[in-house]
């Protein structure tokens, strides 16, 4: 049979089919149903979450924490048809987790990042953990706010990477991702 390749990430949820010498590539930005094309009967999934939201409504001169970053999840799907429901995460709003991306509801799960926390030296919100699937890695902590002055808002942690956990922040600047 042939292989599929479907790839979840926080606004965008790619599904890449392999048909002899080229591939064909469908890019979703919203949930909705994966239907398996015929003769193809294993799919390889992966799944970016959320990051979470900074801190918000700090005090005047008070530096919040930045949000995590998302998970990375990913599996090998074997002998599939039909139709599967996908979930793609999104990033949390001020004091909001990410969400996470799902594939079939529990088969492929990468957890949403946690919000950074308001208020003086605001700490920085862990990132997503616990995914489900063959292959998961966590998405990295947010950094915590200075308060003034020369104060900040920590930054936000990154997402996950394929092959290794997100990177935390450090300072005001985001994370960059692996």
């Amino acid at each position: 049979g042939k292989s599929l390749a479907v790839s979840l990430t926080a606004m965008i949820a790619e599904f890449k089919i392999a048909t002899g010498a080229h591939a064909v590539r469908q890019t979703y930005n919203a949930d909705g149903t994966f239907n398996v094309p015929a003769g193809v009967d294993t799919i390889t999934v992966e799944a970016w979450g959320g990051g979470g939201g900074g801190g918000g409504n700090a005090g005047k001169n008070q530096g919040t924490g930045g949000g995590g970053g998302g998970a990375y999840s990913s599996s090998v799907l074997t002998r599939v048809s039909g139709s599967y429901g996908v979930v793609v995460g999104q990033g949390g709003a001020s004091d909001t987790a990410g969400t996470s991306s799902t594939f079939d509801t529990n088969v492929v799960v990468a957890p949403g990042g946690q919000p950074g926390t308001a208020g003086s030296n605001g700490a920085g919100g862990s990132g997503g953990t616990g995914g489900t699937g063959d292959v998961t890695y966590n998405g990295g902590d947010g950094a915590t706010g200075a308060d003034n002055p020369n104060g900040y808002g920590g930054g936000g942690g990154s997402s996950a990477g394929t092959a290794s956990n997100g990177t935390t922040a450090t300072d005001g600047i985001g994370a960059t991702a692996p």
